[in-house]
């Protein structure tokens, strides 16, 4: 395929090919082919990259600049979380810091404010929470659909040929209507209520955010991830570089964390269940120093 033949097709469907400029979102994790094929099809000067460093999903990360010249690519660092209150942005930097990642943002000094809630137990067994957090949403305007619950997998279960996720069980045992997006079919469309709570696995929460975001059984997804990466074993580079597994593993868990850390805009709420894991240990010890605006609920 010569480059004559890209513009013929370009040309003759001008509507549905030809645009002046391609903006990716998540660019950092899109599969290297898919990379190569655009800058093929487009070329890199018309190619505006979001690129979020460390919130890998999918692996290695994508490689944007591979044969490109110096001069046709330009980085601007947009380092300061816009998404975040300014209490939400600090106390990730301060989880980040004590669980000795090399992981920073800037917080927002005009978005003031953000509370941290730390639950010991499930956040279901907190029902007079959850209504207080409801009607603070009401009061502020915002509805149901502004809430964002994330599940580790191992609270997710099939039912009846669908996937269900105990937090969505547990909202509609209240009353609620549920969009619970850890199905596949159910995640393919969107919310058509803006009376629905949001549920969608860690594994999916990545680019999604809400004004109240409940990060359910968030130790267990910690343990999740260092199990698989555990699991995986050493790269030769590691192992040339003397490193050791856990320390490994113990970093991709928490970079996967952090992505559910990084999803509320007003209000994040952190349930635990394992009292004596690192995880746990190292949020405890966050909040503790944030006290003045983090609470631990037992």
């Amino acid at each position: 395929i010569q480059r004559e033949d890209i513009d013929s097709i370009i040309a003759s469907e001008p509507d549905q090919y030809d645009f002046d400029c391609l903006i990716v979102d998540e660019a950092q994790d899109w599969p290297q082919v898919e990379a190569e094929l655009l800058k093929a099809l487009y070329g890199p000067s018309k190619i505006s990259l979001a690129d979020g460093i460390d919130q890998l999903v999918r692996g290695q990360r994508t490689q944007w600049d591979a044969g490109v010249a110096a001069g046709e690519f330009k980085t601007i660092p947009l380092s300061q979380c816009l998404r975040m209150k300014r209490n939400l942005a600090a106390f990730a930097n301060k989880v980040a810091n004590l669980a000795g990642i090399n992981w920073n943002i800037l917080p927002n000094d005009v978005a003031g404010g953000g509370r941290v809630i730390i639950l010991r137990r499930s956040y279901f067994d907190y029902p007079q929470l959850h209504d207080e957090l409801v009607a603070s949403a009401k009061a502020t305007g915002n509805s149901p659909l502004d809430f964002l619950f994330v599940v580790p997998s191992t609270d997710v279960h099939a039912v009846m040929q669908k996937r269900v996720s105990d937090a969505g069980v547990a909202l509609a045992s209240l009353g609620c209507e549920v969009w619970d997006g850890v199905d596949p079919t159910i995640r393919k469309d969107f919310p058509r209520s803006l009376n629905q709570f949001r549920v969608v696995q860690y594994a999916s929460c990545r680019g999604l955010e809400g004004w109240t975001v409940v990060l359910q059984n968030a130790d267990k997804y910690w343990h999740e991830q260092h199990y698989w990466r555990e699991k995986e074993g050493l790269s030769d580079t590691e192992e040339a570089a003397f490193e050791k597994i856990d320390d490994i593993a113990s970093r991709e868990a928490w970079y996967r964390l952090l992505i559910g850390l990084t999803r509320p805009i007003d209000t994040l709420v952190i349930s635990l269940v394992d009292q004596q894991s690192e995880c746990t240990g190292a949020l405890l010890a966050a909040a503790n120093e944030l006290s003045d605006f983090v609470e631990i609920l037992d």
